[in-house]
């Protein structure tokens, strides 16, 4: 039999059921902003580059409302979700490391296209694989992300 005890649980548990909604999204919020600026630079790290535009606007926003604060971590560049999600025919088979929730909300073209170039001409495609970043860096600190919050929360509570 293994036994295990916590000190000092009772006294958390107790002051966590004091706080008001408020005072414990503002006391989770510091621990929110470390947690997702960890996801940010994971994704920064394993996002493709070629210009760098696309790393440079991974940007984080909290946002809350009456009783949730969701922390986010976004693209603010317009081919984003293209990179990630992939595109054309090559998008639609290559799913793996997609957000699963994403996947049955894009729909591909399912031919290929043409498009033009810089310099004038014309140039074929059937789309690109996905890269994911976005989805793959959330998973990879997800759990760590969530303690960051708990510990946030307990500091406040134990006045700290």
């Amino acid at each position: 039999m293994i036994e295990i005890s916590v000190k000092g649980l009772d006294d958390v548990l107790d002051a966590l059921d004091r706080l008001g909604q408020d005072e414990l999204m503002d006391a989770a919020r510091p621990g929110l902003k470390k947690g997702i600026e960890l996801i940010r630079g994971d994704a920064q790290a394993n996002c493709p580059v070629d210009t760098g535009e696309l790393r440079e606007k991974i940007k984080t926003r909290i946002k809350k409302t009456d009783d949730a604060m969701v922390g986010e971590v976004y693209s603010g560049a317009p081919h984003g979700i293209y990179v990630e999600m992939g595109t054309g025919p090559k998008g639609n088979r290559s799913h793996a490391g997609t957000n699963p929730e994403w996947q049955a909300e894009v729909t591909y073209r399912p031919d290929g296209w043409v498009y033009p170039t810089k310099d004038g001409e014309f140039r074929f495609t059937r789309g690109m694989p996905a890269r994911p970043f976005l989805y793959p860096a959330f998973k990879a600190n997800e759990a760590k992300a969530q303690e960051m919050v708990a510990k946030a929360v307990i500091r406040h509570v134990e006045g700290g």
